[in-house]
């Protein structure tokens, strides 16, 4: 497996990871196929309004968590 592959498939699967930690719901992962690598995410926030975030495949998890919560809190009152 080459390091590329291997970022990617990381970084996926901490998005994955947060995405079910913090409970989001039905997202979409998708490679932008730019260089660095990143990713963008689609959720529907708490309020049910369509959101997405750009995530580098360098992000840490801690990171990636941090975006996705305060973007999915966005709708709350």
């Amino acid at each position: 497996m080459n390091q590329t592959r291997l970022a990617r498939d990381t970084a996926i699967q901490q998005i994955k990871d947060a995405i079910y930690d913090l409970q989001i719901g039905p997202s979409e992962i998708i490679p932008t196929g730019q260089i660095p690598l990143t990713f963008v995410v689609r959720f529907d926030n708490n309020a049910g309004q369509a959101e997405q975030v750009l995530i580098p495949a360098t992000a840490t998890y801690r990171e990636i968590y941090t975006v996705l919560q305060a973007t999915h809190r966005r709708g709350r009152r």
